[in-house]
């Protein structure tokens, strides 16, 4: 009986140090990819609230390059690490036997 529970349940080592990995970097990719989405987000609600004016009534609305331009960068290095990321989880994905993320 022994024999049997051990054949069963002890026959697959588990490397807990590479699942502990796989989660931790799971975990921060979630971060990240949330990060990004609520960057773009506040770069998409400026980028909307443009309106040239109307020259002929004498208004012009200005438009913050910078804040859209910091906005940008942030997108940028959160996507670098997000690859980053993605390449950890992938590099830890067979010890949960899950699945592999791609990047397109």
């Amino acid at each position: 009986m022994f024999e049997l529970y051990k054949e069963i349940f002890m026959s697959e080592e588990k490397d807990y140090e590479a699942i502990g990995r796989y989660h931790s970097a799971k975990e921060r990719l979630e971060q990240l990819l949330s990060m990004r989405a609520s960057a773009m987000r506040s770069l998409k609600e400026k980028l909307s609230r443009i309106d040239n004016g109307n020259i002929h009534a004498g208004m012009i609305q200005k438009f913050d390059c910078e804040a859209s331009t910091k906005l940008m960068n942030e997108i940028v290095t959160l996507t670098g690490e997000i690859e980053i990321s993605v390449n950890e989880v992938n590099k830890y994905v067979g010890s949960v036997n899950g699945r592999t993320i791609d990047i397109r």
